[in-house]
């Protein structure tokens, strides 16, 4: 293509056109197929002549349309979205052609985007960072909104400003996708202007390679599986999306959350006197209450106080409602871990909303779903790839290309799968954390309502310790199974068949089809889902032991496949 004239420019000028027309064919048929299910769920008639202001949702939008045209403007405006990356990453990727690098770039760039637009408030300095922001395109009220922003000191609607940037950004990366395919030579370099593009693209790919040598010393198998395989894009995909799923915003709690919020905050820790005095002044305090109540509702029946009177002691006994909601729970929670003293385990008074989250049976099964796709991903070429790069012929006809290689490869799995655990878990732990404040972590997990059932003598350090474990030991045998197909099949015959073991069952369980629960691998991977259920004897294990068994078999059989074939 670079060699002549007309295969550089003149064919980048015939992409751009179908890049358009796919974008809106993309938007129209999302955007289409959402309109019609929400008429299919609800049943409401649509009239789509009707102006935008017939509904309270647009009464304060500013724009003179019908819902046929603002249909129309959020397809367009949403396809030109799509164009604006795309032309982005398309002229990223022609500067310099190591797409992983781009890749890395592009992920950072969201990432950064993503954080400033969780964390910006609208009343910050910093609030065009929020509203000038690619996640904010993405609501609809960034075109249909009213918002000044200043420039140079004189008000300009919001919208007016983001259509002006998305075309002159488009346009631009257009144009500078033309011409650098037309600077494109095959064999010399580009001069002048482009010279410095292409000379710094040279210098990072070098330090790249550099980096690659110290990262990977005496690990070539890790970097034929993260970059031979394009195991680092799934890294990269997997971190981004564990990233975007973390929840910055804070969590509005019920009245009598925040009073409970505030008292275990002052009083939580070990069962002590201090809690029991506390709770015999919040009594007092309510039967005062009740009783100055009791009377006033006496005294009006009696025609001896107005109407006003008992209205202003209606008023403060209501005003302590959210107090005697919250000493109902408090001494619930009391009555429940007080007996434990006499078992020999100290009663400790625990914020347990946190815990409750985070330990129920489908805390994190979205978390280990999205933690096996990664995995399927990752490990479907460890042994494929020595095919595809035509190695095979050799591995398999040298001595250490067989065993010690197999080894290796095998070997490569561990720490990965670890890593990707560990990120995976701390980041759910860290969510709770952040929005729940998970304290008393060395308290025995019987005072916490959600674990009582569990016949285990452990602290909730150790209990998570122990989720932790689980789940590494089962994804990690996981990994083993799809690098051990990887022997016999193609890559994407190995992603498939791991996809239909591990990843569709969890899917389908995962949008309420209960029949695939119990072949389900978020399941069953969940310590919380097995610990939770009538017993821990061994016949809650049996799968658990089967898939076992499957992977000691893979690695059997894919190892003389691997090791015993020889080539001439």
């Amino acid at each position: 293509m670079n060699t002549c004239k007309s295969g550089r420019g003149i064919l980048k000028l015939k992409q751009l056109p179908i890049l358009l027309l796919f974008s809106v064919f993309g938007s129209a048929a999302l955007y289409i197929s959402e309109i019609l299910l929400a008429m299919n769920i609800y049943a409401a008639p649509l009239n789509l002549s009707a102006a935008i202001q017939s509904s309270v949702l647009f009464s304060d939008c500013i724009l003179h349309i019908n819902f046929l045209q603002l249909f129309a403007v959020h397809i367009l405006f949403k396809a030109l979205i799509a164009v604006m990356i795309a032309l982005v990453l398309w002229l990223l990727i022609s500067l310099s052609s190591n797409i992983i690098l781009v890749s890395g770039i592009a992920g950072i760039i969201a990432a950064v985007q993503l954080l400033l637009y969780k964390n910006i408030s609208a009343q910050s300095t910093l609030s065009f960072l929020k509203t000038f922001n690619i996640f904010s395109l993405f609501d609809y009220k960034s075109i249909t909104e009213y918002n000044l922003v200043s420039l140079f000191s004189q008000p300009v609607r919001a919208d007016k400003i983001i259509w002006a940037v998305l075309l002159l950004i488009s346009a631009i990366a257009a144009a500078l996708v033309i011409i650098s395919a037309k600077r494109h030579y095959p064999v010399k370099s580009p001069k002048r202007a482009f010279a410095f593009f292409y000379t710094l693209a040279n210098k990072l790919s070098v330090f790249y390679a550099k980096l690659q040598s110290v990262f990977y010393r005496g690990r070539f198998e890790s970097f034929k599986m993260m970059h031979i395989g394009r195991g680092l894009l799934v890294v990269i995909a997997f971190l981004a999306v564990t990233g975007f799923g973390f929840n910055t915003n804070s969590v509005v709690f019920s009245s009598t959350q925040v009073f409970l919020n505030a008292y275990y905050e002052q009083y939580g820790g070990e069962l002590n006197t201090a809690v029991y005095e506390s709770i015999e002044e919040m009594q007092a305090q309510l039967d005062a209450v009740d009783a100055e109540f009791s009377l006033k509702s006496q005294q009006y029946a009696n025609h001896e106080i107005t109407l006003e009177a008992y209205e202003l002691a209606s008023a403060k006994s209501e005003a302590y409602d959210t107090e005697r909601q919250a000493l109902a729970e408090l001494t619930q929670q009391i009555a429940r871990i007080a007996p434990l003293a006499d078992a020999g385990i100290q009663p400790v008074l625990i914020n347990e909303i946190g815990y409750s989250n985070l330990f129920f049976s489908q805390s994190n099964q979205t978390e280990i779903l999205l933690l096996l796709c990664a995995v399927v991903l990752l490990f479907s070429p460890v042994f494929s790839i020595e095919k595809t790069s035509n190695m095979l012929a050799l591995n398999h006809c040298t001595k250490k290309g067989r065993q010690p290689l197999y080894f290796k490869k095998i070997a490569a799995v561990f720490p990965k799968t670890f890593l990707l655990t560990a990120v995976s878990y701390i980041t759910l732990i860290l969510q709770n954390d952040s929005l729940y404040t998970l304290s008393n972590l060395g308290a025995d997990i019987h005072n916490l309502a959600c674990l009582q059932g569990i016949n285990l003598n452990l602290s909730i350090a150790e209990y998570m310790l122990l989720n932790f474990v689980f789940e590494y030991l089962f994804v990690t045998i996981a990994g083993l199974v799809v690098a051990s197909l990887s022997a016999f099949v193609s890559q994407l015959a190995a992603i498939i068949l791991s996809a239909a073991v591990f990843v569709l069952p969890s899917a389908l369980y995962k949008i309420n089809i209960y029949a695939a629960k119990e072949i389900s691998a978020s399941y069953l991977f969940n310590f919380n889902s097995m610990a939770l259920g009538a017993d821990l004897g061994i016949n809650r294990f049996i799968i658990h032991i089967l898939l076992i068994l499957l992977c000691m078999v893979l690695l059997i059989l894919s190892n003389r496949k691997w090791c015993v074939t020889k080539e001439r």
